[in-house]
């Protein structure tokens, strides 16, 4: 402060006007900036906020359109004749789908027991039990047999061979 004083001392009074003014300019402007930016700065994330919300809001309306689409085609296409003479032959051909024999129940049962019900442990919480999702109905148990329980070999042992292939052909 001492500096400052024997610094202005040797300036005239229109000297030290000048300066007055130049200083009083300077944090003038230094204050105008910085309010400026602060409101710029704050317009803009308003804009990006509003921008990304009516970006959201035409998404959604989009997806909802979307899904209108689909069941009204769903509906329309479950009332043609095709679909219900499709689903009545479907249902008559799973009713006379025959009954397994004690061996494949029993690789079912095991097939549930040891495959289904400890990856679906993983997967959730709780205590499933396998009597709860083995089948009931002679179709259910014959589909389910050889999609599920008569193939969960074969399919293992096609998909560590072609991984095999992959790695010998890389």
């Amino acid at each position: 402060m001492n500096i400052l004083r024997k610094f202005f001392r040797n300036f005239g009074v229109q000297s030290k006007l000048v300066a007055l003014v130049l200083t009083a300019s300077l944090l003038s402007l230094l204050l105008t900036g910085l309010l400026s930016f602060s409101v710029a700065r704050h317009l803009l994330a308003e804009a990006g906020v509003e921008r990304l919300t009516t970006l959201r809001n035409a998404r959604a309306e989009a997806i909802k359109e979307y899904l209108e689409q689909l069941s009204d085609q769903v509906m329309t296409l479950s009332e043609t004749r095709m679909t219900i003479d499709a689903t009545k032959r479907f249902t008559e051909g799973f009713n006379q789908l025959p009954e397994i024999n004690e061996n494949q129940k029993k690789q079912l049962k095991n097939y549930y027991e040891t495959d289904f019900i400890p990856k679906l442990k993983k997967a959730t919480t709780g205590e499933p039990k396998a009597a709860t999702y083995s089948p009931e109905t002679p179709g259910e148990r014959y589909l389910k047999y050889h999609y599920l329980a008569a193939n969960t070999g074969s399919k293992s042992q096609e998909i560590s061979s072609n991984a095999g292939y992959q790695r010998g052909a890389l």
